[in-house]
């Protein structure tokens, strides 16, 4: 998942993550995408996982200081992290006083880029390195990038950090759910 860049321009597209302007809302993707399934949150918001690797979330209420709920537009892209690398990147994705970029580099890895100088630390530097998955996994936390930029007074409107999954539901049928408790039952 190479940078690609225009001749003599700064960075246009990252492969896999999405660039602002460069997602389609609404009805910009193809009904053709299959789905692959679903899967519930802890807060209980649903999400509709498709091959493309984006989603479309169902907001729930449960939870939240905002109370509303309903479908979100579709993402473009969805990645799954644990919390440890949810907190690392959220951290700095949120914070408005920061202009940051989330950079993929390699397989399932992904970095966080200062896009401007902060005191000893020069434009362009690593500040944080983190992993992710394309497939969601009970325990991961569903990342939906709008935006692979937060520039300097943003607080993140450009990703979406989702509470962790608890359910997967594949289509077709079939599911997997989250056991808090470790529970193992035993034929009596």
């Amino acid at each position: 998942m190479a940078a690609r860049r225009r001749p003599g321009g700064p960075r246009d597209y990252i492969g896999g993550v999405p660039e602002q302007g460069h997602v389609p809302r609404g009805g910009g993707y193809s009904s053709k995408v299959r789905q692959l399934g679903d899967f519930t949150t802890q807060r209980g918001s649903r999400y509709q996982h498709y091959k493309d690797g984006t989603t479309v979330r169902h907001r729930s209420g449960k939870d939240h200081p905002d109370k509303s709920e309903g479908k979100q537009p579709r993402s473009g892209k969805t990645i799954f992290m644990d919390k440890k690398d949810v907190h690392k990147t959220s951290g700095w994705f949120q914070n408005k006083d920061v202009d940051v970029s989330f950079v993929p580099i390699g397989k399932n890895k992904a970095q966080i880029i200062l896009n401007k100088q902060y005191g000893p630390k020069k434009e362009g530097s690593v500040v944080e390195t983190v992993s992710f998955s394309t497939l969601p996994k009970i325990k991961t936390h569903p990342v939906e990038i709008y935006s692979s930029k937060s520039p300097l007074g943003d607080s993140g409107k450009g990703i979406h950090f989702g509470s962790e999954i608890v359910k997967i539901s594949k289509k077709g049928g079939g599911s997997i759910e989250r056991n808090p408790y470790n529970y193992q039952p035993r034929a009596i």
